[in-house]
């Protein structure tokens, strides 16, 4: 008995050196156990808590938490306005008691690879958050549906086109309610939009039109995965058509500035995505990135506002210079990588 109180007030001791502390940031453990007591004790003062990967690390660097389970201790951290769990190796979905840190701003994710949903019961009460990165969490397949809900969210990254539950069924498990490019409209503040489009994305005809319904957008990076390996014979050619067509009939906001174009399938960046027919034009347009892919040549109208073009990658890619600038008056910097 006496030891056992002789280690509480060690204990206690220890803990006291941390009273002062707001912001707890891992550099460099690969493996470490997650203080659950200190995260306790911590509860009305923590502001910044960075467990996983730092920043824009090596993104081969193995990262885990032993035991957890103790992750929900995070919960108690009433104050926490920043919590990065990026690259946690073995997370295959958000800790529950995240939905309890209501002054979240940023929520980093980035790089957790198991990770395969985030559901709308851990996120639908973080009304303050501004920033959510998801991005290369390769085995993500669903978003739910009241991440909508999150009115101040200026910047998204990493949105899936998810599967949703049978529709009988939604009422009765709203949690399994997928996400849609549809319901994004409820955002009225999201200005950075990044999109994957995965071999398997559940992606509907008119889906990526409603792209033009996010009236604020300023920046959208979308990335195309590889065609499903089965359309790839010829007997298949119309399928595959019809594909790449749900895929890449994008309507752009009006109040688009930067458009970053990532393993783009087909072989023309589109004139329909700048000139459609009852749409807004995107006459705000300042910057177009296109990276790898399988494009050979740009369709773009005499009178687009492109300041930037970068191109990286493109082994495909037919046009020379007097084309390129022959479609662009207003062209300031041109960036080409090989």
């Amino acid at each position: 008995e006496q030891q056992n109180e002789n280690d509480k007030i060690n204990l206690k001791l220890e803990l006291q050196k941390f009273q002062n502390i707001h912001v707890i940031l891992n550099i460099n453990a690969h493996v470490y156990r997650l203080p659950y007591c200190l995260l306790s004790y911590l509860g009305d003062r923590l502001v910044v808590l960075q467990l996983g990967r730092w920043w824009n690390s090596d993104n081969s660097t193995y990262m885990e938490v032993e035991g957890l389970e103790k992750l929900n201790a995070i919960g108690n951290l009433k104050k926490l306005r920043y919590l990065g769990i990026r690259g946690l190796s073995k997370l295959t979905e958000l800790p529950k008691n995240v939905n309890k840190l209501q002054q979240l701003e940023v929520l980093d994710v980035r790089g957790c690879q198991n990770l395969t949903s985030v559901m709308s019961s851990t996120v639908r009460n973080l009304r303050q958050l501004t920033h959510l990165d998801l991005t290369e969490c390769y085995m993500l397949e669903h978003i739910g549906w009241e991440i909508t809900s999150l009115s101040e969210l200026q910047v998204f990254k990493g949105f899936v086109f998810g599967i949703d539950a049978p529709r009988r069924y939604v009422f009765q498990c709203r949690d399994r309610h997928a996400c849609h490019l549809q319901d994004l409209k409820a955002m009225k503040n999201l200005r950075k939009l990044s999109i994957n489009v995965t071999t398997d994305a559940n992606v509907d005809k008119n889906d990526m039109g409603q792209l033009k319904h996010l009236e604020s957008l300023q920046s959208l990076t979308i990335t195309w995965g590889e065609l499903p390996s089965i359309l790839t014979s010829v007997e298949r050619e119309k399928e595959k058509k019809q594909l790449l067509e749900r895929w890449t009939s994008l309507v752009l906001p009006s109040s688009l500035v930067k458009l970053d174009v990532r393993c783009y399938p087909s072989e023309e960046i589109p004139f329909e995505w700048f000139e459609q027919k009852g749409a807004i034009k995107p006459t705000k347009l300042k910057k177009l990135y296109v990276r790898g892919g399988a494009v050979k040549k740009l369709n773009l109208p005499k009178d687009n506002h492109i300041e930037t073009l970068r191109l990286r990658y493109l082994k495909e890619f037919k046009m020379k210079w007097e084309e390129i600038l022959g479609m662009m008056n207003n062209l300031h910097y041109v960036e080409v990588v090989y």
